[in-house]
């Protein structure tokens, strides 16, 4: 999945190069409401390659469930490939379980009060966690992170951030502030740092906890403009 994660970010890089080229009528964001709203981005990305993470999302790792499944299988495989060791494979499974479902509960609650503030992503990588929680996203920018968006889609993305009242725009570390600032620059739309990849996380039998609460606890300071 990681690698399947990192070849998208660069695959975002590659099409952006060529947005500000064609900025008359690049697909510059997706809407996850209106799909048939006139402003909406079509079915291609901004080089025309089709590219769209809804038809095969790759980031499953941030549905819960999921982890829990995988968690299963790789307890499943380790106890196949040494069965001498097979009862501590499970008793791992089972603490990861029981951690698994406390976190669950704790990110509810702090994400509880934002459902229903709207916001966009700089990445779409977001669907199943945003699914899982019940979260109001307005959809995705696409946009180029090492370079400002051209002029046009600057003026498109704001009138997108105006239209919708998004509180929050979400970027990820790859993205300079520069372009960041851009986007969201004569709006009332903050700005929030999101890596799903938790690149930050020190790996341990807790990793995956943590990364849930960064996660949550970064959105919500954003869209309830906690200081």
């Amino acid at each position: 999945a990681d690698h399947a994660d990192h070849a998208d970010h660069a695959d975002h890089a590659d099409h952006a190069d060529h947005a500000d080229h064609a900025d008359h009528d690049a697909p510059w964001y997706r809407h996850h409401e209106q799909p048939d709203s006139d402003n909406i981005a079509g079915e291609n990305d901004d080089d025309g390659h089709g590219h769209r993470h809804g038809e095969q999302d790759t980031h499953i790792w941030l549905d819960p469930h999921h982890a829990e499944k995988i968690a299963s299988l790789l307890a499943d495989r380790l106890s196949q490939l040494d069965p001498i060791n097979r009862d501590l494979y499970q008793r791992n499974l089972a603490a990861f379980r029981a951690g698994l479902n406390e976190a669950d509960r704790q990110v509810a609650e702090r994400l509880a009060p934002t459902v229903g503030i709207g916001y966009f992503v700089f990445h779409d990588a977001y669907g199943y966690w945003e699914d899982h929680y019940q979260l109001a996203s307005l959809g995705y920018f696409t946009v180029n992170p090492e370079r400002s968006p051209g002029a046009r889609t600057v003026s498109r993305i704001h009138q997108a951030l105006k239209k919708s009242q998004a509180q929050c725009v979400f970027a990820e570390p790859q993205f300079r502030p520069a372009v960041v600032e851009a986007v969201v620059r004569d709006t009332k739309a903050r700005i929030g740092i999101l890596d799903p990849l938790g690149a930050d996380i020190k790996i341990g039998a807790q990793s995956y906890f943590t990364f849930m609460f960064q996660l949550a606890d970064t959105m919500a300071v954003c869209l309830l403009n906690e200081t």
